[in-house]
């Protein structure tokens, strides 16, 4: 298969098969671009498969871009044409991805839940990276410590295309999550094999299997995420946001939600004198939900806590003296300290606005 275009430096060849008998010519095709392999080769993930791609001369591209493609002929070697992103705009691109990633998201404890179950079996033998995403996460008694939740965030998978963009390199990506689900689905599809590949809106023959299972949960995962990185774009007015996902190991597995924002001003101020704040949620077997609101300004800090469990609320409502000499101690000027009762406002992406019907599809 070929991937052409009117400028030879955008030319690419994949391998070819019956998967490709849905397609029409002048139809559209999307796919996701994987991993580049130095300038002129690439992974892709089309069709329900990942495919390894090469070409001459190609422009700068970052795993997670979405690929759009346009169908020139059929047969044995089909011809498709690399349509620029940049001929139809950002908000192309977002909607996109949209598209891609809304039908596939789903929650992170799943992911959880299929790493421990695969770091206990032997037989079949998970892959080794399955257990270096697992070891990976932080447990909860590290994320008390400002070092390790800054670290946490910034692992979380948000900012991975921006940290490659910036240099960094597989020893500085070690923990991040994003990268960390690409490399599992790449090797479960390895070990998978040709036949467990399904042709494209066909299901999956090993979603039953362990691998399968793993291989669905980190699918859902990795959409979640990209949901979360398109929430998190610029928007005119609405100052900085970030949606961030940070799954925690421990006795009690589970996943910190936040949404960090950051007020919006009619000129750049410095980040020492803007205001902050943070939506957080959890949600343990023990204590239930927790949620909680923090503010940051000049003027100091506030804080609300809310609770479903009357164990969990009475408990917290115990700690707030201590938590508010901790942050004295910490340096801050602290103001209103509360604790509720019932449901709290949880850290919520706010998608952009973008038709998500394709009509070339």
């Amino acid at each position: 298969m070929r991937i052409p275009s009117a400028d030879p430096s955008l030319s690419l060849r994949v391998d070819g098969g019956g998967w490709t008998r849905g397609w029409r010519v002048g139809g559209t095709l999307r796919a996701v671009l994987v991993e580049t392999h130095g300038a002129d080769a690439l992974t892709l993930r089309l069709g329900g498969r990942l495919i390894r791609a090469a070409g001459r001369g190609l422009p700068p591209l970052v795993p997670g871009t979405v690929l759009r493609l346009r169908v020139e002929t059929l047969g044995l070697m089909p011809v498709l044409k690399l349509l620029l992103p940049a001929a139809e705009g950002p908000a192309a691109d977002v909607a996109a991805a949209l598209r891609a990633s809304l039908p596939q998201a789903g929650a992170l404890e799943p992911l959880l839940e299929r790493l421990i179950a695969a770091a206990s079996r032997t037989a079949p033998a998970p892959p080794a990276e399955a257990a270096a995403l697992l070891g990976a996460l932080r447990g909860p008694a590290e994320l008390t410590q400002a070092d390790t939740l800054r670290a946490a965030v910034l692992d979380s998978g948000l900012f991975l295309e921006a940290r490659l963009l910036a240099g960094a390199d597989a020893a500085a990506l070690a923990g991040d999550l994003k990268a960390a689900l690409w490399r599992l689905l790449a090797a479960l599809e390895s070990r998978a094999g040709p036949s467990a590949r399904p042709d494209a809106g066909s299901p999956s023959p090993d979603t039953a299997t362990p691998g399968g299972l793993l291989r669905g949960a980190a699918e859902a995962a990795l959409a979640r995420l990209q949901l979360h990185q398109i929430a998190s774009l610029p928007q005119r007015q609405s100052g900085t946001h970030w949606n961030v996902l940070i799954p925690v190991f421990g006795t009690e597995p589970h996943v910190v939600e936040l949404r960090i924002d950051a007020e919006a001003g009619d000129r750049p101020q410095r980040t020492a004198t803007r205001a902050w704040s943070v939506l957080l949620h959890l949600d343990l077997p023990r204590l239930g939900p927790l949620q909680a609101r923090i503010r940051l300004d000049a003027g100091g800090i506030d804080a609300t806590l809310w609770s479903e469990r009357a164990p969990t609320h009475a408990a917290a409502c115990r700690h707030l003296p201590q938590l508010r000499d901790r942050l004295r101690a910490a340096g801050l000027k602290v103001g209103r300290l509360e604790c509720h009762r019932g449901h709290g406002p949880r850290p919520a992406p706010s998608l952009p606005g973008a038709p998500l019907v394709d009509l070339e599809a």
